[in-house]
């Protein structure tokens, strides 16, 4: 402390660092900035230096020993990183000429009692090691002014963030915006398709694949389920209830417990953070989010079979979950305490049984069915006809098919990758593997005749290939015009004055309505609306790829609220205003300086 008072008459330039810097150097604590490549300097060289060596003694202060030579080094590579980073911090600061004089270091020192460490440490370094001693206070002085200036920039960006919807937000109370929806239509004159240049359009055509449709021709067998009415015995059902081939006739209840939430506190409460045990934190309405108890009037108890929980508007839960339900205005809390499980001897748990089981016996003969094919295939591999012959199947033949476009006796998402999605081709004379349809018919083909996917020839595509070139000249001609009309508006003119020019009609947005009550694509554009690089007046340009359309957007009124609650209009020329932004966008450097 002496040694500060000694030199107080002087006033020493300003090197800064972060102050994660100087509490890592001082506490020890640094951590390993192992995907830097750092920039060797002199500066920086010597400033690593010194903090190495403090921050050996310090290793050697704690663990009572020299580091290992493993330790060293990675002492040696975290000092250089944080000096490498001061020296970020210096450029940053020296070029906004921050400096503090050492008497109004001892004034901020006497104000917080978090340097009196830092402090004692200086005082009991070497007075003549003068390296040691600058080094020392430099770190002091950086952490005070580096805390300071964060204050600063907090302060006059209303909110910390690097948001400027948010700071937007802070004080714009109403805001209204105006958009030309434009289209084409004013290049009337210009529809006529007039693409001749053989050249781009060779090059299109090069650059597209225009692939054809591939189509295929088969013949197929069709194995039908057979319809099983007979209903099974008693010895019979229990076998294959045994056996694990049908579910044994069994109903759950789920025995609910239905809290009837409040905001008002009363002598019934819950604990929060056992209902979050039991529910995801999204699921918790926002109402109740910060809650440390739920307060509840009543509760009811229910015991429901499964299919009954519809019927009351009740979710399915799994045992020891929960959720909450709103029902008009009224929150509740349901929890399913337990699902028990018994036998179902109902008529309705019977037939379920029996119709599980008659399935089950179709599946059967189905499978018998396709195995003697299957056993067939082995001697005639390539002659569906023969195969048919064998096993008094008879033999169709599609029309031709084409992906996404399978007749409807022919439907199936199986079918259509096995004929399409092989590129090989020798397959093709084979007889298929079973093919399930979505009528639940198995099917063995053959094809006949098959026609790959090939690049179409350019006459083909000739008249697609001009449409698309015409249509892409036409919207850079409409992006170009906007943009010189933009750049053409008269200080103050609106981009009203250009409706005529391009025969759109004028929208406005209602003083009341919110960003996210305005048409998807000006929600997205009025983001961009105040910033940095766009300004207040100059218009947003957007384009709509879906509809084929470009908006151009700008504000029309901004009114704010400020300290008095007065509003305050034409806000674009508002001095106050601009302050605010320029210091936000300051605060954003310094952030990702200080990151």
């Amino acid at each position: 402390m002496q040694l500060l008072r000694d030199i107080s008459k002087s006033r020493v330039s300003l090197v800064v660092t972060g102050v994660f810097a100087l509490l890592m150097v001082v506490a020890g604590s640094e951590r390993l900035f192992s995907t830097v490549s750092p920039t060797s300097t002199n500066s920086i060289e010597r400033s690593a230096q010194h903090k190495a060596q403090r921050m050996i003694a310090a290793h050697q202060n704690e663990y009572r020993r020299e580091p290992l030579p493993n330790e060293l080094s990675a002492i040696q590579q975290q000092a250089y990183y944080i000096a490498h980073y001061q020296d970020r911090y210096t450029s940053y600061f020296k070029k906004h000429d921050f400096t503090l004089s050492t008497k109004q270091l001892l004034k901020q020192i006497q104000l917080n009692k978090n340097y009196e460490p830092l402090l004692q440490r200086l005082d009991n370094l070497d007075s003549n090691n003068r390296a040691g001693v600058t080094e020392q206070l430099k770190d002091i002085k950086d952490s005070i002014l580096q805390q300071a200036l964060q204050r600063t920039i907090y302060r006059s960006a209303i909110i910390p963030a690097n948001d400027i919807e948010r700071l937007r937000n802070a004080f714009m109370q109403e805001r209204t915006y105006q958009w030309l929806k434009i289209n084409h239509q004013y290049l009337i004159e210009e529809e006529q398709n007039t693409v001749n240049n053989e050249a781009e359009i060779q090059s299109y055509y090069e650059t597209n694949a225009f692939p054809s449709t591939a189509t295929a021709q088969i013949q197929y067998i069709r194995l039908k389920a057979p319809t099983i009415k007979r209903k099974p015995t008693v010895k019979e059902l229990n076998e294959s209830i045994q056996s694990g081939r049908i579910a044994p006739p069994k109903t759950s209840k789920h025995h609910l417990e239905i809290y009837h939430l409040t905001t008002q506190q009363g002598q019934q409460w819950l604990d929060t953070q056992d209902i979050r045990k039991q529910i995801d934190e999204a699921e918790i309405p926002a109402l109740f989010r910060d809650q440390q108890q739920l307060h509840y009037t009543k509760t009811q108890t229910m015991s429901l079979a499964e299919e009954a929980l519809g019927k009351h508007k009740l979710p399915v839960l799994p045992s020891g979950k929960s959720t909450f339900v709103k029902r008009g205005q009224q929150w509740q809390l349901i929890r399913n305490r337990s699902i028990t499980t018994s036998t179902c001897t109902t008529t309705q748990c019977q037939q379920t049984t029996v119709n599980a089981w008659q399935k089950m016996m179709q599946q059967d003969q189905l499978d018998k069915l396709s195995a003697r094919i299957q056993e067939e295939k082995l001697y005639h591999p390539k002659d569906i006809s023969k195969v048919a012959n064998t096993t008094n199947h008879k033999v169709e033949t599609s029309p031709s098919i084409s992906p996404h476009k399978l007749p409807k006796n022919l439907q199936g998402k199986p079918l259509e990758q096995s004929l399409f999605s092989s590129k090989d081709s020798s397959t093709h004379n084979r007889i298929s593997e079973p093919v399930l349809l979505d009528s639940g018919d198995i099917l063995f083909y053959q094809v006949i005749a098959y026609q790959p996917v090939v690049k179409r020839p350019l006459e083909d595509v000739r008249k697609l290939i001009t449409t698309e070139l015409h249509k892409q000249h036409i919207q850079q001609k409409l992006k170009n015009d906007l943009s010189v009309a933009i750049k053409q508006l008269h200080n103050g003119d609106g981009i009203d004055t250009l409706s005529k020019k391009f025969k759109a009609r004028m929208h406005y947005s209602a003083p009341n309505t919110t960003l996210n009550e305005l048409p998807t694509r000006i929600r997205e554009a009025a983001l961009n609306i105040p910033s940095g690089n766009i300004g207040w007046t100059k218009p947003v340009l957007d384009y709509d790829a879906e509809s084929d359309t470009w908006y151009l957007m700008s504000l029309r009124t901004v009114v704010y609220t400020n300290k008095n609650n007065s509003s305050v209009d034409n806000i674009i020329t508002d001095e106050r205003l601009s302050n605010m932004l320029r210091n936000h966008e300051t605060s954003t450097i310094a952030m990702d300086i200080l990151s």
